[in-house]
């Protein structure tokens, strides 16, 4: 079978009820090992423990009233600790993530010529689907 590689091109994320078109992304999702081992063992032994996920994303600001909407609220919601719902879906709509998760942190960047940006860093609240 040939290898196909996906591209970033064409990744969106939706946010409460805002698409935004991803310029790039991370999704850091762990699971903390909890040591078990008693002590006449001479391996370590482990456990597995809680997921905690981390998302940032570097998303297009288009000019749509929903998008500055999205922002007055996520501003809010981060003062206030609110789970908002998240969805990710790759270029190729393969790998979709789903969950909730709390806005920590949202940047907007005019630069120049270039397109205007939002940055925004996501803490994963519960289930990742």
């Amino acid at each position: 079978m040939p290898f196909t590689p996906f591209t970033g091109t064409g990744a969106v994320i939706t946010l409460a009820t805002v698409a935004f078109n991803v310029a790039d992304a991370s999704i850091k999702l762990e699971r903390e090992a909890i040591e078990c081992t008693p002590l006449s063992f001479f391996y370590k032994a482990f456990l597995s423990g809680r997921i905690s996920g981390t998302i940032s994303a570097n998303c297009y600001l288009s000019d749509s009233s929903q998008e500055q909407t999205t922002q007055q609220d996520f501003l809010s919601q981060t003062a206030v600790g609110t789970a908002v719902a998240f969805t990710y879906t790759d270029a190729e709509s393969a790998c979709v993530y789903a969950g909730e998760c709390i806005v920590t942190s949202f940047t907007q960047t005019t630069k120049g010529d270039s397109a205007e940006m939002v940055a925004i860093e996501m803490q994963i609240s519960g289930i990742v689907a």
